[in-house]
């Protein structure tokens, strides 16, 4: 009989080993191609976690977008997506109101959008007849403002109408100018002020067109105030007769 030929016993963890680095080699000589792919898979994959990492910070979930649902970048990244598209025009300035083009800067407001130019606005002082004693009577504190109605910018063409029925005696319609007068106050300055608060109010009551009024019918409780308010007044007067001697 002869030798017997010593076979190398291989342990556990060694023939494990062994067993899964040979079915490695075979699944990358058979799937070279698939690995390649899922090479590329993987980076483009890293590539989109990157940006989606800088642009929704960093609680963005690859596979599953959720962000921080009140963060400061989901926000952002929400008002940016629904957006319309942007034209080279969109980011323009809106058109001013033409009535608003020629406005100085030093324009003075007399309404919500009427102005008009310090050189429009005539001013006159003299000695009035209000209070102030001697003071009166010695300075010229009575204020008088004039101001053409072709002067005032920003002023719709009804609302120039409505001032010229509205104005009364402020209107010269000889010139077609408002006039204002002020001699109330001590000083001249603050005649000058009441002159233009007057003028203000004349204009912005003007500058607002009146609702037009709908017709109405009286309701029943308001025909009852009124028939009881008559029959008040019958029995007042009946009161007020004399009776005669009994």
């Amino acid at each position: 009989m002869g030798p017997i030929a010593k076979v190398p016993v291989k342990r556990g963890n060694q023939a494990v080993a062994e067993k899964s680095s040979s079915k490695t080699s075979l699944g990358r000589s058979s799937g070279g191609a698939a690995g390649s792919n899922s090479v590329v898979e993987s980076h483009r994959q890293g590539m989109a976690r990157s940006v989606v990492n800088m642009v929704l910070g960093s609680y963005a979930i690859v596979g599953d977008v959720r962000t921080r649902r009140h963060g400061p970048k989901w926000r952002e990244c929400r008002e940016m997506s629904e957006l319309p598209p942007q034209t080279p025009d969109s980011h323009s300035t809106p058109n001013p109101d033409p009535r608003d083009r020629h406005r100085p800067g030093d324009a003075v407001s007399l309404g919500k959008r009427v102005w008009a130019s310090p050189s429009d606005l005539t001013w006159s002082f003299s000695r009035g007849g209000g209070p102030g004693g001697q003071h009166v009577n010695k300075t010229s504190t009575r204020a008088e403002l004039r101001v053409g109605l072709d002067a005032l910018g920003g002023v719709h063409p009804e609302a120039v109408i409505r001032i010229r029925d509205q104005a009364g005696h402020l209107l010269v319609r000889s010139t077609d100018e408002l006039r204002v007068v002020s001699d109330e106050h001590r000083s001249q300055h603050q005649n000058r002020e009441a002159c233009l608060n007057r003028l203000r109010t004349l204009i912005e009551s003007c500058e607002s067109k009146p609702k037009v009024r709908r017709k109405t019918r009286p309701t029943r409780a308001s025909k009852e105030r009124r028939l009881k308010h008559k029959k008040q007044q019958s029995e007042k007067k009946q009161n007020r007769r004399w009776k005669g001697s009994d």
